[in-house]
């Protein structure tokens, strides 16, 4: 929204330059972004539990599918925000409408209560909550043992959230002048 109203896509449309790579620049440094964050998630629970008496945060299974998920859950994440910017008015409208929808998401999801204690409908509608894929896919791999190929479709249904998302702000974005 910020840039939407600096005219700082203005500018960058004069480069030649494809758009998509813009895009694609800014996802790509949203995910590097998400990543570090898990790292220093990793880090706390490494060294900072044990140290007020919490046991130690353990990856047991392959390191590179949870890096799939992350990436998958960044990609997601990322693309949501980029449409919601484009869709949003205003600021304000981005600050009520984002968090509001992310809190929804992460209900429905399993975040804030458990799936298994929701009644049957919401339990049926919590497997449309991108976060419900990606809480299911940690913990198959962190909790169940379980390998790579298992979260490989929460990762897809991860990914092709973030490409619909994507896709609805590219049209608002085209169809908005």
């Amino acid at each position: 929204i910020q840039e939407r109203d600096n005219k700082t896509v203005d500018r960058l449309k004069t480069m030649p330059v494809p758009g998509f790579i813009f895009i694609f620049g800014k996802i790509a440094a949203y995910i590097c972004v998400c990543l570090i964050q898990f790292f220093f998630v990793f880090l706390i629970g490494k060294f900072m539990f044990p140290m007020v008496g919490l046991p130690v945060f353990v990856v047991d299974g392959p390191w590179i599918a949870v890096l799939i998920i992350i990436a998958a859950s960044a990609v997601a994440a990322a693309n949501y925000g980029i449409m919601l910017g484009q869709l949003a008015g205003s600021y304000e409208q981005a600050l009520v409408i984002g968090p509001t929808t992310i809190v929804i998401a992460a209900a429905l999801g399993g975040i804030i209560v458990p799936v298994y204690l929701m009644p049957a409908p919401m339990q049926f509608i919590s497997n449309f909550s991108p976060m419900a894929w990606a809480l299911d896919a940690f913990y198959d791999i962190l909790l169940r043992g379980k390998q790579i190929k298992s979260v490989l479709p929460e990762a897809g249904f991860l990914v092709l959230f973030g490409l619909a998302a994507s896709g609805i702000a590219h049209l608002s974005f085209k169809y908005k002048k």
